[in-house]
């Protein structure tokens, strides 16, 4: 996501990501009422964030640190043309500052590093907010996670976890073993004992159905990923 009140920048800001990152989405945020709306929302699920700091009288910082959620795995880059902003940055988690004009290969160096820090987190642990409690789950003893509306059923060896979230949010902070086989459930590929076209046998002896429309993809995302999985290469 990008958000800037100056839209000729966002759109050459757009160019730049696309031609070094591929491939990238990029969402556009025109002020900071976008801005709060997509925190509030959990970010629709991006994996980065690079606003410019001054927006329309708001401060980016102010909102960042009212609505990002500690559990989100959002990775902020703040833009601005005011060094003063060196330090009041701190005040938010962030993974980078970037001073306009903004050099190419500063850009380039922030939103590589943003990406490296959302691998990292992601391989660290799965953070599963709980009322007040967050839970810290190893990504390995993850089975599956299955959806009802916006309860999300986490099933683990030892434990099954409940939370409020949407199914689009919690997956961005997992890695490629983690594969959406339906709308409604989501499986770790390490921990399937059979697949069977129609549906996963999990280690726990579980079916877990795939969809109809996505069969064939589902097949070839599996297929592909145990075919690296037991790579000598890898």
């Amino acid at each position: 996501m990008i958000c800037d009140t100056d839209t000729d920048f966002l759109g050459k800001l757009a160019i730049a990501l696309h031609h070094n990152f591929d491939p990238c989405s990029v969402e556009y945020m025109y002020g900071p009422s976008a801005l709060e709306v997509s925190l509030r929302s959990d970010s629709g699920g991006a994996d980065v964030l690079l606003t410019e700091i001054e927006l329309r009288g708001y401060n980016a910082i102010s909102i960042i640190a009212q609505y990002l959620k500690e559990s989100s795995p959002l990775q902020i880059i703040y833009m601005t043309p005011k060094i003063e902003y060196c330090t009041e940055v701190y005040e938010t988690r962030h993974c980078g500052f970037l001073l306009k004009p903004i050099r190419l290969e500063r850009l380039v160096r922030d939103v590589q590093r943003a990406l490296r820090l959302l691998e990292e987190k992601k391989a660290k642990g799965i953070v599963v907010q709980r009322g007040s409690s967050l839970h810290i789950l190893s990504p390995q003893s993850l089975l599956y996670v299955e959806s009802h509306g916006r309860v999300l059923k986490i099933v683990t060896d030892s434990e099954i976890i409940e939370t409020y979230d949407k199914m689009d949010h919690f997956s961005f902070q997992l890695d490629k073993r983690f594969l959406q086989c339906h709308k409604s459930y989501l499986v770790n590929m390490e921990r399937v004992k059979r697949y069977c076209g129609d549906s996963f046998l999990m280690g726990n002896e579980t079916t877990i159905p795939i969809s109809q429309s996505r069969r064939k993809i589902v097949r070839q995302q599996f297929l592909d990923y145990m075919g690296n999985a037991v790579s000598p290469n890898k």
